[in-house]
């Protein structure tokens, strides 16, 4: 079963096909893919061994792109991100509750009027 029948397919295919965390691709320029969740947080979180200079994909992308703060490591991201996490956090983002029950309730009662809606059952 391939990606058009099921988007999971190959995904678990890879990480099924080697007793390793971490595998290398050359597509996209070459790079590594980590297999497991746990590992990607670890790895994420190590900014001595992972510099958020960098980005994912394709390294000429990353050389060109200078994103501010995705592009930054400790300590110098750490204005931006805090300015960043003022907008962003629970007591800004409160105050969008009730037009985003709307939004979800008009949605639901659209799937319900159809009668169906592309659902996901499958946790991996």
């Amino acid at each position: 079963m391939g990606g058009a029948e099921d988007a999971y397919a190959p995904w678990l295919e890879l990480q099924h096909s080697t007793s390793g965390k971490v595998v290398w691709t050359n597509s996209n320029g070459g790079h590594w893919i980590i297999l497991r969740g746990n590992d990607m947080h670890n790895l994420l979180a190590d900014v001595e061994r992972l510099s958020s200079r960098t980005l994912p994909g394709r390294r000429e992308l990353s050389e060109a792109a200078k994103l501010i703060p995705l592009q930054m490591d400790p300590p110098e991201h750490a204005f931006y991100r805090d300015n960043i996490t003022k907008e962003m956090g629970p007591e800004y983002i409160s105050e969008f509750k009730e037009p985003i029950r709307e939004i979800t309730t008009s949605l639901i009662e659209g799937f319900r009027k159809r009668g169906s809606c592309n659902f996901i059952d499958k946790v991996y």
